[in-house]
């Protein structure tokens, strides 16, 4: 990504109107950070100002999963609360990596309203999702509280479900995660 983010800022600021195609393109990269040069430079050239829209586009044109990753991903650094209906049905994915990237989108969007949806996400089938989970959780963790948590690690199919449940109990502080710790 940083050989990537470097390439891109040069040739927006050496080719002018000829690197059009690649800050387009960046917009969909996997790298927060090269989507975020390609952003800057589009925007401050003239040629795009609307992120969201663009991404809420891509989302509706079923890219393959890894443009549809970096689309949710986009949109929840640019979007709003509204697009939350967007957001929503690619927590159902095939693909852990969408999973994952809309989990992400949601938390970036409107985190508090999402957070018994996402604490669901610690039961995810792939370990990915739910370590994404965990770590979009750590910080509202006491709002999560011990009871939803011990919930989940006494009823998650996948030992790494139980895993990161445990791991948010932890934190919750020595009296708050005592209930998990004895389960």
């Amino acid at each position: 990504p940083p050989i990537r983010r470097e390439g891109l800022a040069a040739a927006a600021k050496h080719l002018a109107d000829g690197a059009d195609t690649w800050l387009v393109r960046g917009l969909l990269d996997s790298s927060k950070s090269v989507r975020e040069v390609a952003r800057f430079f589009l925007h401050r050239s003239g040629r795009m100002s609307d992120f969201a829209a663009y991404y809420r586009e891509r989302l509706r044109a079923h890219d393959a999963p890894r443009q549809l990753a970096s689309a949710l991903a986009g949109l929840g650094e640019t979007g709003g609360a509204p697009d939350m209906p967007l957001v929503l049905p690619y927590l159902e994915h095939d693909m852990p990596t969408v999973r994952q990237a809309s989990l992400r989108a949601l938390a970036s969007l409107d985190l508090a309203a999402q957070l018994p949806r996402i604490v669901g996400m610690l039961r995810d089938a792939a370990p990915s999702v739910s370590h994404a989970a965990r770590r979009v959780l750590r910080p509202r963790v006491g709002q999560v509280g011990a009871a939803a948590l011990t919930s989940v690690f006494r009823t998650a199919p996948h030992a790494h479900s139980r895993f990161d449940a445990l791991a948010l109990g932890v934190s919750l502080g020595k009296w708050d995660s005592l209930p998990i710790l004895l389960e």
